[in-house]
């Protein structure tokens, strides 16, 4: 609270308060580079001469900034926080801007080189494959179901020993993580991506934030995470991202296919987002949320859907379908 109250303020505040930090943090300067391992090497393998080159590092650059940014915004005011905790405990401000950057580190992650886990450094390209855009949910595995397992495990037995303070500190930590890393982030994704419990089913709010939970954990295994969301929710399953190019192009295929009378399926309803994002894997650009958000617009030009609250539009407009009905 401290660092929001301090940053966030008049734009001449928010300028001194951001040089300040940008100047005095290791962290912070690199964090909107370095928020995913694979994003930078895509941008990067575009820096070369021509339009073409350019354009698609701008792409690249300016498609991902939002994400960026929301994690720059936060993590800054959390960087202060700290700075002015760790100086009101007596810390030089060398030693709090240390502090300030391990607490960053810590709430928000880090994925450059020397903060990544091994399995995001492995040099095998089937690991690589597996783990495309997954330094955010590796960091949930490591803090919200590891470490959590480790500090509960040892609840039972400062219990035994009688260190009753002890246990009632890990059993809090054991909490606020678990609904911070699990709980939370699980029911609000779920919501916003499939709207709430099944009323046909009759579908309780206790099974359908039961089944959000278990998706979230599961979302920071490669492999059992495709495996589960197909369990819990009937997805198609895919081990790695590469599945879904190869899918799409093959679509995208048919669908030419189909128009042009080389074949007497119909195109597919979702052939316009095909189209768009067999253009970004052939070119490198990142049109799949441009894709599924026309492919949405364009449904409700043709009457084949029919959003009617603000949550369907957000749904249709994020994800390019309609939530199911209930």
């Amino acid at each position: 609270m401290k660092g929001i109250k301090e940053f966030f303020g008049t734009p001449q505040q928010m300028a001194r308060t951001w040089r300040w930090a940008m100047e005095n943090s290791q962290e912070l300067p690199y964090r909107r580079d370095q928020y995913d391992r694979d994003v930078p090497r895509a941008v990067d393998d575009w820096v070369t001469n021509g339009a073409i080159h350019k354009f698609n590092a701008k792409a690249q650059e300016y498609g991902h900034a939002l994400i960026s940014y929301l994690d720059i915004g936060s993590a800054v005011p959390t960087w202060v926080g700290a700075v002015r905790k760790g100086q009101d405990e007596g810390m030089t401000d060398a030693d709090a801007y240390y502090y300030a950057d391990q607490v960053v580190r810590n709430a928000h992650g880090a994925q450059s080189i020397v903060d990544r886990s091994p399995i995001l450094e492995s040099d095998s390209r089937w690991v690589r494959a597996i783990t495309m855009f997954y330094g955010f949910m590796n960091r949930t595995y490591n803090r919200g179901i590891r470490q959590t397992a480790v500090t509960a495990a040892q609840i039972p037995g400062q219990i035994g020993a009688g260190e009753y303070g002890g246990a009632m500190r890990n059993f809090s930590s054991v909490l606020a993580r678990s609904m911070s890393f699990l709980i939370v982030p699980g029911i609000v994704a779920a919501y916003v991506k499939r709207g709430g419990p099944n009323e046909d089913e009759d579908e309780s709010w206790w099974h359908w934030s039961a089944k959000a939970i278990a998706g979230e954990a599961a979302g920071t295994v490669p492999l059992v995470r495709d495996a589960v969301d197909h369990w819990l929710y009937g997805r198609d399953y895919e081990a790695t991202p590469l599945a879904h190019a190869v899918k799409t192009l093959l679509g995208s295929g048919e669908d030419l296919a189909s128009t042009l009378g080389l074949r007497d399926k119909p195109a597919s309803p979702s052939a316009l987002r095909h189209a768009m994002e067999s253009v970004g894997y052939l070119t490198g650009t990142p049109t799949g949320q441009p894709g599924s958000t026309a492919q949405f617009l364009w449904d409700v030009n043709e009457g084949k859907a029919d959003p009617q609250t603000l949550h369907d539009w957000w749904t249709g407009l994020a994800t390019g379908h309609m939530p199911k009905e209930h």
